[in-house]
């Protein structure tokens, strides 16, 4: 019999295995592009979150330092924090024209999370307590940059996912991990390097102090998040991190008039440094914007190493441009530090 005069259903029967091996291989074929495609974005996004860690934080030690007079960190973290609100838009777009999808349908699906009735409700109890919580976060990230490298202080930041796991077995119900716990450990072990080699006590020791509230702080951030919104997609995300954005637009203005006020801290209007402290901002928003796209685009170890490249990258531009060679301690405790779960 001819093959090219049976019908499709002619052809089912008389070659199943056929069809089947076929089709597998279609499937075959388009997991594989998925994830050639995956890779090429995940390749792009270490670079990418890893550079602009690298000048978020190199232009922060500029903005916070003696020699610009401008120590207020509070101002610093309204600026910053209410930039990312325009996280959403920006991944919005993006995946518009990445995923051809409509931008009414990515927003359609963004606010599928929040309820219809009670709104204000989930407002003070979910949202409300994480806003409050990423602008401790967020004023803890750039308070250690003024007592120490930043390259020490991106290696005692990469400790966060050893805070995350702790939390998720105390309230996320995670099971235990001896592996995970050796990481915790190992990770501990690093930060008290970190602050023996400074010297505790030391002005160095007091910024490794505030790095490890900010891995602590945010190990609780992430863990709230994870209650207050579940099982969220990328979209959903990105539009739950715009919104914690906005609430710090509306209300962190209030701790730098508090801290102002109170002489806390000192603000000179016409020594503001302006340049490095915008772009020190234009960076954190970039950063940000590539982890939520990139937790969409391609596989979450993309995003841990971006962050760990962003530690050596430190490291080398403050041996460079500051002068600053890690001791043997700190070396050691930078390996620790970066132990993963």
């Amino acid at each position: 019999m001819d093959n090219r005069s049976l019908n499709s259903y002619d052809m089912a029967i008389a070659f199943p295995d056929k069809i089947s091996i076929d089709d597998d291989k279609k499937e075959i074929d388009i997991y594989s592009k998925l994830s050639l495609r995956k890779t090429i974005y995940g390749i792009f996004i270490v670079f990418g979150i890893a550079g602009f860690l690298t000048l978020m934080t190199q232009f922060g030690k500029e903005t916070i330092s003696d020699a610009n007079n401008f120590t207020s960190v509070t101002l610093f973290t309204w600026i910053s924090i209410s930039t990312s609100s325009f996280v959403f838009p920006v991944y919005a777009i993006i995946f518009a024209l990445l995923k051809r999808q409509s931008l009414l349908e990515i927003y359609k699906e963004s606010i599928r999370i929040y309820p219809r009735k009670n709104f204000m409700k989930f407002f003070w109890l979910r949202i409300f307590p994480v806003a409050v919580l990423l602008n401790i976060t967020n004023t803890l990230a750039y308070y250690p940059l003024y007592f120490t490298a930043p390259a020490d202080v991106s290696a005692i930041f990469s400790s966060v996912l050893a805070m995350v796991y702790v939390l998720s077995i105390i309230f996320l119900k995670e099971p235990i991990v001896l592996i995970r716990i050796l990481a915790v450990c190992l990770s501990i072990t690093g930060v008290i390097l970190f602050a023996y080699a400074d010297g505790f006590g030391s002005f160095a020791a007091t910024g490794v102090i505030l790095a490890s509230m900010f891995s602590v702080t945010t190990g609780f951030y992430r863990v709230l998040i994870k209650l207050a919104i579940g099982e969220a997609s990328s979209i959903q995300g990105a539009m739950f991190f715009s919104i914690l954005s906005f609430v710090n637009f509306l209300l962190a203005w209030i701790p730098f008039i508090i801290f102002y006020l109170s002489g806390i801290e000192m603000v000179v209007w016409s020594n503001i440094p302006w340049e490095p402290l915008m772009l020190t901002n234009a960076f954190n928003f970039f950063h940000n914007s590539l982890v939520v796209v990139g937790i969409g685009v391609t596989y979450p170890i993309f995003i841990s190493l971006g962050n760990l490249f962003g530690i050596p990258m430190n490291a080398i531009v403050d041996i460079i441009v500051r002068d600053i060679a890690q001791k043997i301690p700190q070396k050691i405790g930078n390996l620790l530090t970066r132990r993963r779960k």
